[in-house]
């Protein structure tokens, strides 16, 4: 089984993929990812990705969004294992030290 915050990534790779080049990702590889995550995780991605593109999903860097360069408080405004919401700019963050121990074990 895959992880939330591995299919997220994934999923947002596949998307960003898809909006530069006119193919259409793998709809058996995309059902799959968007079956790892909840219905909440996956409404919240497509509201940002429309917004923000390919930005709507990034790494902390220090503990710092690296969207909005604002502090990013642990814990706050989690929405899966691993996957946090941007209280400044609303962007979905992640630690990606935290991220390679979950994804990879």
């Amino acid at each position: 089984m895959i992880h939330p915050l591995a299919a997220l990534i994934r999923f947002h790779e596949m998307q960003t993929e898809a909006s530069v080049k006119p193919e259409a990702p793998p709809q058996q590889e995309a059902l799959r990812l968007q079956q790892a995550m909840s219905p909440t995780l996956q409404q919240h991605y497509l509201k940002l990705f429309a917004r923000y593109g390919s930005t709507a999903v990034l790494p902390l860097r220090r503990g710092t969004c690296t969207g909005c360069h604002m502090r990013h408080p642990a814990g706050a405004g989690k929405l899966a294992e691993g996957v946090s919401q941007c209280q400044n700019c609303h962007r979905l963050v992640y630690d990606a030290d935290e991220a390679f121990e979950l994804c990879v074990g």
